[in-house]
């Protein structure tokens, strides 16, 4: 005797039980419908607090902002390197500090500020 391995059968599937999530975390301030009420595709049936969302988005352009500066600050650093020669550089351990290095670069080569800008 062998057992069937698929059941053939026709007829209506009906759903009664979704779950349902948001994309984003968050407090929900409005439910639009009631367990039981019948729902269409695309209705609304709850909103989120969107003022988490916009302190997200605030935090996350200043990241951005950060970032385009730190990597304007590294372009220039880099075009000036590469106008200053290799002779000129600071020397690292001499005691000094970076600024203070780069400062007395400078004054022993006024060319090389004019072409970093």
């Amino acid at each position: 005797m062998s057992t069937p391995t698929a059941i053939l059968v026709s007829g209506n599937i009906e759903l009664t039980l979704v779950d349902i999530s948001f994309k984003t975390s968050g407090r929900m301030i409005e439910r639009t419908v009631n367990e039981g009420d019948w729902v269409t595709k695309g209705q609304v049936i709850a909103r989120l607090d969107p003022g988490q969302l916009k302190d997200q988005r605030a935090r996350d352009q200043a990241l951005v902002t950060s970032a385009v500066s730190n990597y304007q600050q590294l372009t220039t650093t880099i075009q000036f390197q590469k106008a200053t020669p290799r002779a000129m550089w600071p020397r690292a351990g001499g005691g000094e500090s970076s600024a203070s290095q780069a400062d007395a670069l400078l004054k022993r080569q006024p060319e090389a500020r004019h072409s970093a800008s």
